[in-house]
């Protein structure tokens, strides 16, 4: 049956839970794939700062419990310069895990 409204509609979005020790302990940060409009403003953030885009794609990606950012784009120089190498590896390696799409087309146009 075809749907009538997408009003109401909740997001089924993969996510992944990414241990953050080196920043706080025992906590983690939730990596949820990027809705089409969390795609609009990382792209929107790329081209207004185009020095971090590993830190836009974490801060596209980063959510709490309920779904809410907990960071914006803005915070991109203060996550590069707080945040150790190695919580950046395993949250950008969420990120590939949850937007496994967008890499795998990126890739693939690249060739």
């Amino acid at each position: 049956m075809a749907l009538k409204s997408l009003a109401g509609l909740k997001p089924v979005l993969k996510q992944e839970e990414v241990k953050v020790d080196e920043i706080s302990e025992g906590d983690t940060i939730i990596i949820r794939e990027m809705s089409s409009r969390r795609m609009s403003n990382y792209q929107k953030a790329i081209k207004m700062w185009p020095d971090f885009p590993v830190e836009h794609m974490l801060i596209a990606c980063m959510v709490d419990e309920d779904g809410n950012p907990i960071a914006n784009h803005e915070d991109a120089l203060s996550i590069s310069e707080m945040m150790p190498i190695e919580v950046s590896n395993r949250l950008m390696e969420a990120c590939r895990n949850v937007n496994e799409s967008i890499f795998t087309s990126s890739a693939s146009k690249k060739k």
